[in-house]
């Protein structure tokens, strides 16, 4: 595989573990303010059910990339880090709420 090829698919890899591990830090958010809520418990289950498996197989196939293509890409995605998250959770709304609106979205778009 070129080295081209290598970025393009580093890229689609990469999206699909942001998917991933976006609900599961709701979750883990869910877990630290309202750790007995049945909501945070059903959220994460359906997590371990749903994404778990795909994030730890994606994230080790980015792991194996070579440091030639990871360290370059890790740096850039630093500097972009802050605004990845910044729109998930509004000021004051809880994790299971967002968990909620972020299920909502999800059906809508499978529909």
């Amino acid at each position: 595989m070129s080295e081209e090829q290598e970025g393009v698919e580093l890229q689609a890899d990469e999206q699909r573990l942001v998917a991933t591990k976006r609900p599961a830090m709701l979750v883990a958010a869910a877990l630290v303010k309202e750790p007995f809520a049945e909501r945070t418990v059903e959220a994460l289950r359906a997590y371990v059910d749903e994404d778990a498996d795909e994030g730890q197989e994606l994230a080790d196939r980015l792991r194996a990339l070579p440091e030639s293509v990871l360290w370059p890409r890790i740096s850039e995605l630093q500097s972009r880090a802050a605004d990845m998250y910044s729109g998930e959770m509004r000021r004051g709304e809880t994790p299971l709420r967002a968990l909620d609106a972020r299920a909502d979205r999800c059906r809508c778009a499978a529909s």
